[in-house]
């Protein structure tokens, strides 16, 4: 099964053509990082990355995308090609929080047992969450994703204890007794594919929806009232009445 990678829930946006077998698992055929940032040129960055993997567009079967949180923009636009690869070739569609893809980079860089992710959120709050890697490898959710405010944040437990995210020193500046358990990480494709492992041979829902806990106050403004020249009249009749 050839895989396409996308994660663009941050500002370092990749993607990644992978393959996989029940027999070898995961390997991973090619990269790009994708430059220019809302204007990135994806299907350029796959032409190139599919060339050097050797494939055509209609051999990918799967598309794994990050969910977030993190760029709701570049969020929305991997889910959109997504969608897209998904009715033009009938590929499934994989998500995978891009908070596990953070700690599951953490994990390959670090030898640690427990990582707090992090994502900055805007508005000076940030989505924390808690892996910890099992015998087998698998992570398990130790606390679930929530927005947070920077001084809630627990202090590390152990010594094999770390926080991993993208710009870590806005979280802890002036703190240096943390400077041993800051990972500067961002997600990538690449290593969303390997997280998507163990979902590749699982039938798929095809329905992907964007990481975002920040609750909406959208309000609708009324209609602009326009007065007519007839409503005019008819206000003019009813005073004089």
């Amino acid at each position: 099964m050839k895989i396409l990678g996308i994660e663009w829930s941050s500002s370092h946006r990749t993607l990644a053509i992978g393959e996989w077998s029940s027999d070898a698992g995961v390997r991973i055929l090619a990269t790009a990082i994708l430059s220019g940032g809302r204007d990135s040129k994806y299907f350029d960055a796959f032409r190139i990355a599919a060339e050097q993997a050797g494939i055509q567009k209609g051999d990918i079967e799967a598309v794994v995308v990050g969910l977030g949180p993190g760029s709701y923009a570049g969020i929305r636009s991997g889910i959109s090609v997504a969608y897209g690869w998904h009715l033009a070739n009938r590929a499934s569609l994989i998500g995978i929080p891009s908070a596990r893809v953070i700690a599951r980079k953490a994990f390959a860089e670090k030898s640690v047992t427990r990582v707090h992710t992090l994502i900055d959120a805007q508005r000076g709050e940030c989505y924390h969450a808690i892996f910890e890697r099992q015998k087998d490898g698998s992570l398990h959710i130790i606390k679930r994703l929530a927005l947070i405010h920077p001084d809630q944040l627990p202090c590390p437990e152990a010594d094999n204890e770390i926080f991993a995210g993208s710009g870590m020193q806005r979280w802890f500046q002036g703190e240096s007794k943390k400077g041993d358990s800051i990972l500067n990480v961002s997600p990538d494709a690449a290593t969303l594919i390997h997280e998507a492992e163990c979902s590749l041979h699982l039938p798929s829902s095809n329905i992907l929806e964007p990481i975002y806990l920040r609750p909406t106050s959208f309000v609708k403004a009324p209609p602009p009232r326009i007065l007519l020249k007839e409503d005019e009249a008819n206000n003019d009749v009813n005073l004089e009445s």
